[in-house]
């Protein structure tokens, strides 16, 4: 009989969501049965909505409160035996086993802290009968990621083992896999052959702006930059995920000039990874990865503090990226390497030697092994 697995994650976000369904899609390849639900759906419907559009909001209009908030977390978790995440995760961990028990799932994978906790306390009750493991979507210790407690943990990187033990976390539990992305992103399309896929120019250098999966910053000065540096007949592609208020301002305001163009919500980022020269991108842990197992040379601007910070810092100490908190510094820095062929050809093999494209696909074999040594 086919492993059945949980998969658990949240829609605050399109990181950890992206995640899951990586290591959906690997489960389901390797054999297999593979849910995906959301662990607030498990809560009543008032908070699953609340907590997603917070998160949400807070990104598009208020990144330096999501700061805060993410610093005020790094200090509870630092002070306190269960942090209030665990404690409100925690109330509707009897429904989550409900679930777990009458659809008898052999094991339960979380990329998001939500149901990490929500398994945790399930656990600390001694009533979860099945294996739970967590996968952790950025290159750091995330606030009260410590106090969960589950059989074991896919970080993205071996270098990041030794923060999670200062924090407490057991080192024979983490498991540096990497982030799980879709394999679609490390099958590299050749340049002219995405180009023309997608109907782009086959002789223009080409940039690649992502504002993330809920659209942030002020891309308009960042194109600007661009405009301002790049004197030659070059393509800026923007990205505006499912901000279509972003999308609009931005083809009103360049609509006399034919070098940027607002590209909506699309499902083939990676061909336009392919096709593009360099990426000018937010630091989220997941489209990062995506990015790397793409190989494509990488400028990061850091909007959110927080997590994001420690991600840029990850990529350009490993070689894989440079960054900046700038709009006119991160324009200047896209437009410098397109014009540097070696620092790109250094920095993509960076890329293909530090992250393991294949990361959904080991945690997959992973957690079905391990549940059929439990057999």
């Amino acid at each position: 009989m086919n492993k059945k697995v949980l998969l658990l994650s949240c829609n605050t976000g399109e990181g950890h969501h992206s995640a899951a369904l990586a290591v959906q899609e690997a489960l389901l390849a390797q054999g297999a049965q593979a849910e995906l639900a959301d662990p607030l759906s498990f809560a009543s419907e008032s908070v699953r909505q609340n907590a997603t559009e917070l998160y949400n909001s807070m990104i598009r209009n208020a990144p330096k409160a999501f700061g805060v908030v993410y610093r005020l977390g790094e200090a509870v978790s630092s002070i306190t035996k269960h942090s209030p995440i665990y404690i409100a995760n925690s109330l509707y961990a009897e429904n989550l086993l409900r679930y777990i028990l009458e659809n008898s799932f052999d094991a339960v994978v979380s990329t998001h802290l939500y149901g990490m906790e929500a398994c945790t306390a399930l656990r600390q009750r001694q009533k979860l009968p099945v294996p739970a493991y967590g996968v952790l979507t950025d290159y750091t210790a995330i606030p009260f990621f410590h106090e969960t407690r589950l059989n074991g943990y896919f970080v993205p990187h071996r270098d990041l083992i030794a923060e999670l033990t200062a924090t407490g976390m057991d080192a024979s539990l983490l498991h540096p896999t990497g982030i799980p992305v879709s394999p679609r992103f490390a099958q590299h399309m050749p340049k002219e052959q995405a180009r023309e896929h997608l109907s782009l120019p086959a002789g223009k250098r080409i940039y690649l702006v992502m504002t993330g999966g809920v659209g942030c910053g002020n891309i308009a000065a960042l194109c600007d930059g661009l405009l301002a540096d790049d004197s030659s007949d070059f393509l800026a592609l923007v990205l505006t995920g499912k901000n279509d208020k972003l999308r609009e301002e931005l083809t009103a305001r360049y609509a006399g000039d034919h070098r940027v163009q607002a590209v909506p919500f699309t499902r083939e980022v990676n061909l336009y990874m392919n096709a593009s020269d360099v990426l000018i991108t937010k630091p989220g842990g997941l489209s990062s990865t995506e990015a790397a197992a793409a190989c494509i040379p990488m400028i990061h601007l850091i909007t959110i503090p927080g997590c994001e910070e420690k991600n840029a810092a990850f990529y350009e100490s490993h070689g894989m990226a440079r960054k900046t908190t700038s709009l006119r510094e991160a324009a200047s820095l896209a437009v410098a390497l397109a014009g540097d062929p070696a620092a790109c050809e250094a920095m993509r093999k960076q890329q293909a030697e530090q992250i393991n494209a294949n990361s959904a696909q080991d945690i997959a074999r992973f957690v079905l092994c391990a549940n059929a040594n439990d057999d």
